[in-house]
C-alpha cells in the first residue's frame, strides 16, 4: 500500500448515523446536510467548494443602476476586521493539520472563541438578520474525547504497514544536491527535512518529533500557525479582535439600498457577498467550536488534509481575495 492508502485507512470510517462528531476526524461546528451523522473533513472541503462554484458571488446586485447595494445580498465590514479574518483562517488550517498532537484547549481560549463566534453570527446576517445562535462549541453532537489512532484490532500489523509506506516515499525523495543538480525547484524546500525526519521515524519506535515551530508553545494557550519563534497568547489575539471591533464595529448588512461605501485610506471597507459571508461564518465558527475551553482532540486524522488544502489553496484563498471599495 502507498503512504496516502495507508493514513487514509480509519476503522471509525464511514461515520455512523446519529454518531458523535470527533475533532480528529470531523468538523464539529456542523453536522451532515442531510443526514444526522457527523461530517468529515474531506465532506466539508467539498461542500464549502460546491457552494463556492455554484455562486462565487463576486458580483452585488445593482438594484437601480446606481451602483446601490441590495438589501440582505451582501455584508459591509470594516478592513481592520477583515484583515483578522484573514491571519485566524490559517489558525483553522493549522489545527485541523494531518498528524496534529492531541491537546486540550485552556481557559485562556474563552474570549477568542466567543468574539469568533460574535464575528460569525453578524457574517451571516444577510440570512438571519443578525439574531444571535447558539455557541457552536456547546453543540451536544460533539465527542468529548477522540478515538485514538492506536484504538484498532490490528494495530500492530497497520503500523508496519505505515512504517514501510513511510520509508518508501521518504526515499523516493531526491536529495538536496541531486535537485540542485537537475536545477529542478519544485520540490518545497520543507519536504527535504520531512522526509529525512520520516526516514528517522521508520528506523526508531521511540523518536520524538517537536511539532510546534515556536520553542514553548503550548496549543491550549497560544496561537500555532505560521513560523514565527514568538508566542500569541489566545487571550491576547482576542484582545486585538476586540480593539478592533470598539473602532470599527461588526460587519453589518444592508436593510434597504444602500450606496455602496466610498473608499476612506483611514478605514477602508470592503463589501463580502452572502455567498462569501455564510461560507466565512462556518469557517470562524468551526474555529470558535475547535478553541471552546475544555474542547479536548485527538491526533488529527489524515482526511483533515482536504480540509487544509481548500483553506490554503481553494475557497479559503478565494475567501481572502476581496475587493477594497
Amino acid at each position: 500500500m502507498d503512504l496516502e492508502s495507508v493514513l487514509a485507512d480509519d476503522p471509525t470510517y464511514p461515520p455512523q448515523a446519529g454518531g458523535l462528531s470527533d475533532p480528529a476526524r470531523h468538523v464539529i461546528s456542523r453536522r451532515h446536510p442531510t443526514e444526522d451523522r457527523p461530517l468529515t473533513f474531506s465532506e466539508a472541503a467539498a461542500d464549502w467548494e460546491a457552494r463556492f462554484k455554484a455562486d462565487p458571488g463576486t458580483e452585488f446586485i445593482d438594484v437601480d443602476g446606481f451602483s446601490r447595494l441590495a438589501p440582505f445580498a451582501s455584508v459591509i465590514l470594516p478592513g481592520s476586521l477583515y484583515k483578522d479574518m484573514g491571519w485566524i483562517q490559517y489558525e483553522l488550517d493549522a489545527r485541523v493539520a494531518p498528524g496534529r498532537p492531541a491537546c486540550v484547549i485552556g481557559d485562556d481560549a474563552a474570549d477568542l472563541s466567543l468574539v469568533l463566534h460574535e464575528v460569525a453570527d453578524a457574517l451571516r446576517s444577510p440570512e438571519t438578520g443578525g439574531e444571535p445562535t447558539p455557541h457552536p462549541g456547546t453543540a451536544p453532537w460533539i465527542a468529548r474525547e477522540s478515538v485514538k489512532v492506536s484504538d484498532r484490532p490490528d494495530l500492530a500489523e497497520h503500523y508496519e504497514h505505515l512504517r514501510r509506506a513511510a520509508r518508501r516515499a521518504a526515499e523516493l525523495i531526491p536529495s538536496h544536491a541531486e535537485l540542485r543538480a537537475a536545477r529542478d525547484f519544485s520540490v518545497s524546500r520543507d519536504i527535504l527535512p520531512t522526509a529525512a525526519t520520516l526516514v528517522r521515524l521508520a528506523d526508531d519506535d521511540n523518536r520524538e518529533v517537536a511539532w510546534e515551530k515556536a520553542p514553548g508553545a503550548d496549543p491550549g494557550r497560544h496561537l500555532v500557525w505560521g513560523d514565527s519563534p514568538e508566542l500569541t497568547e489566545l487571550k491576547d489575539e482576542a484582545a486585538t479582535w476586540r480593539e478592533h471591533l470598539r473602532s470599527d464595529g461588526l460587519p453589518r448588512t444592508p436593510v434597504a439600498p444602500e450606496p455602496q461605501p466610498q473608499w476612506d485610506g483611514a478605514n477602508p471597507l470592503l463589501v463580502m457577498s452572502k455567498t462569501r459571508s455564510l461560507l466565512y461564518a462556518e469557517v470562524l465558527d468551526e474555529l470558535a467550536a475547535r478553541l471552546y475551553p475544555g474542547r479536548s482532540s485527538g491526533m488529527i486524522h489524515y482526511d483533515g488534509y482536504w480540509l487544509t488544502r481548500a483553506l490554503q489553496s481553494g475557497v479559503g484563498y478565494e475567501l481572502r481575495g476581496l475587493y477594497w471599495f
